[in-house]
């Protein structure tokens, strides 16, 4: 796939592109844990059986991400997802999701 960067660990961020089998294949699993709204990206991520795989979908726009609405900006937003991190590493280890 030309248009492939590699292989990486985790996806975060506004856009991710997946086949919707995979989310009712990670839905049990999902579901019974606790997932912050400002974290459901890294928990989703984390939790793929499979490594992920950056594309080019350049040219990228920005859709708000420096401006006074982005969540980065909200106090608790970086220890909230870095908690999410947290939380899903040790499982994520334990079932070797990732091998």
């Amino acid at each position: 796939m030309s248009e492939a960067y590699g292989d990486c660990d985790i996806i975060v961020g506004q856009t991710m592109l997946f086949h919707r089998s995979l989310l009712n294949y990670l839905y049990r699993f999902l579901g019974s844990i606790p997932i912050s709204a400002r974290a459901d990206d890294i928990a989703f991520s984390l939790a793929c059986p499979s490594r992920h795989v950056a594309i080019d979908v350049e040219p990228i726009t920005d859709i708000g991400s420096d401006d006074e609405n982005a969540l980065w900006l909200s106090p608790g937003h970086l220890e909230a997802r870095q908690a999410q991190v947290d939380l899903m590493l040790p499982f994520c280890r334990k079932t070797d999701f990732h091998g």
